[in-house]
C-alpha cells in the first residue's frame, strides 16, 4: 500500500507550516492547510469565507458537539440548525469530511484542524505535534511578522488558546497530549530542518512500504 499521510498539530510560532511544506517537498506529496477550506467549500457548496470564520475556532457551549462529544470528529454530520445551516458544528463536520476524504485518496501533509483525531491511528498515518518554549516562539514570531516581542507574545497566547479550545471541544481530548500523536518534537532544540529530518525518518520506519513516485508532470 503506497500511502502516506502526516498530520501536524502545532503551537503558534513553532514552525508547523514551514515544517509541513518541507515534508511535502521531501516526500513529493501534497500540502493541505488553508487549501482544506477551498476543498470543503467545493464539496459542500458553502462559501470559503463562511468556512474560514469557523476555522479552528470552538463553537458555542450549547452546540450539538457540546451535547454529543466527539460525534462530529468521528464522522457524524451535524444536523442543520432550523435557523441557519451555517452553525459551527455543521461547518466543522463539513471540514472533517473533507479531511477524511483527502486522507483516503491521496498522500498528503495536513496541518491542524483536529486532523490527527479525525483520521485516527492508521498504519499509513503519522501524527505529529510540534512545539517550542514561549520565549523561542516570541522571538520567531516577532522577527517573522516584524512586530514587538510584547505583541508577539499576545498573539501567540491568543492563537494557542483558540487552537486548544477548538481541539479540546471537538475531540474530547487535550490539545498537545501525547495520546493523540506518534511523535512530539521541541523544535527549539534542533531547529526546523532537523525536525523535518526526524519526522521523515520516523515516517520511513512506520510506513516502510511508501515509495516516492514521480508526479505525472514530472514524468518524461
Amino acid at each position: 500500500m503506497n500511502r502516506l499521510v502526516i498530520t501536524i498539530g502545532r503551537q503558534f510560532g513553532s514552525g508547523g507550516r514551514e515544517i509541513g511544506r518541507k515534508l511535502a517537498e521531501r516526500f513529493g506529496i501534497d500540502y493541505l492547510d488553508k487549501e482544506l477550506l477551498t476543498l470543503a467549500a467545493e464539496k459542500s457548496g458553502i462559501s470559503e469565507e463562511i468556512l474560514a470564520r469557523a476555522d479552528e475556532k470552538p463553537a458555542s457551549p450549547f452546540s450539538f458537539a457540546a451535547r454529543y462529544p466527539t460525534a462530529l470528529a468521528a464522522g457524524f454530520v451535524a444536523p442543520i440548525n432550523l435557523h441557519s445551516a451555517m452553525t459551527d458544528d455543521h461547518l466543522f463536520s463539513v471540514q472533517a469530511a473533507a479531511i477524511r476524504e483527502e486522507a483516503e485518496k491521496r498522500n498528503c501533509i495536513i496541518v491542524g484542524r483536529c486532523s490527527d483525531y479525525i483520521i485516527g491511528r492508521k498504519e499509513y498515518c503519522v501524527n505529529v505535534f510540534v512545539h517550542a518554549p514561549l520565549p523561542w516562539r516570541v522571538r520567531r514570531v516577532a522577527a517573522n511578522y516584524e512586530i514587538t516581542p510584547e505583541e508577539a507574545e499576545k498573539q501567540i497566547r491568543r492563537i494557542d488558546k483558540k487552537r486548544a479550545a477548538y481541539y479540546n471541544f471537538y475531540t474530547g481530548k487535550r490539545w498537545g497530549d501525547m495520546d493523540g500523536y506518534d511523535l512530539s518534537v521541541d523544535v527549539s532544540t534542533i531547529g526546523i530542518d532537523k525536525t523535518v529530518q526526524i519526522i521523515a525518518d520516523y515516517a520511513a520506519v512506520k510506513v516502510p512500504d511508501f515509495r516516492i513516485e514521480p508526479r505525472p508532470e514530472e514524468e518524461a
